[in-house]
């Protein structure tokens, strides 16, 4: 199921974009033929963002390790999975927590995928990296205590200190603006799409109202719609 996500400002925000294909009556008369009426249409665009109260935070780091061989950045990689087990269970978050499975890469960054070139056959690879992902989960009641802030404050020391890392990602690699290691967003998304859909439909057919008024034609209905989040 898609989420939909906010920063810390504590809101969830849902976008949508709708095409839709409007026609319009346009009379046509053929040489000793009545007068007939011919379907043409355009194409209209109306977007819109929906923001609602998030009822979930997720606090998500990076745990990587790195080696000359593969075996020896994994052994890295699990050593600091098991300092997070215990920095998470020993602030009292056993349940809130889980582990992404491992990604091995090697020669190049681990997060992008970026490597610098290499002719084959010429130079092996100088490291090998290992990375998982690292998500602390806290749900409605949790947002709801006024020491909360405090409560992801510590969290994100703890993976800190335990050797986590804050995932950075070029802002052309990533889909979500993302100001910190921690998201806000809701469990069930579907409501807030589906209003930001009725938005964006409303928007698109008033606007091909207008451009068919200002045509000088009649709208004729809409001959096809598609949506397209974003």
């Amino acid at each position: 199921m898609k989420r939909i996500f906010g920063q810390a400002d504590r809101f969830a925000r849902a976008f949508c974009v709708v095409l839709l294909l409007v026609g319009v009556s346009v009379p046509s008369i053929a040489f000793g033929q009545t007068k007939r009426t011919k379907i043409q249409g355009f194409w209209v665009a109306g977007s819109a963002a929906v923001t609602v109260k998030p009822d979930e935070a997720i606090v998500f780091m990076i745990v990587r390790g790195t080696a000359p061989t593969a075996a020896e950045a994994l052994a890295q990689n699990e050593r600091i999975a098991q300092q997070v087990d215990v920095a998470m269970e020993e602030m009292g978050l056993k349940g809130k927590y889980r582990f992404s499975a491992s990604h091995f890469s090697s020669g190049g960054d681990p997060v992008t995928g970026l490597r610098p070139f290499v002719s084959r056959g010429l130079q092996q690879p100088s490291h090998f990296a290992v990375t998982k992902y690292v998500f602390v989960i806290f749900g409605e009641p949790d947002l709801a205590n006024s020491a909360f802030e405090q409560t992801l404050a510590a969290t994100i020391d703890g993976l800190t200190r335990a050797g986590a890392q804050q995932l950075e990602l070029p802002p052309q690699l990533t889909l979500v603006k993302i100001s910190g290691p921690v998201l806000f967003t809701v469990k069930d998304p579907v409501p807030a799409l589906l209003e930001a859909v009725r938005q964006a439909t409303e928007r698109a057919r008033a606007l091909g109202q207008e451009v068919a008024r200002n045509s000088g034609v009649k709208l004729a209905g809409i001959i096809d719609a598609r949506k397209s989040p974003t």
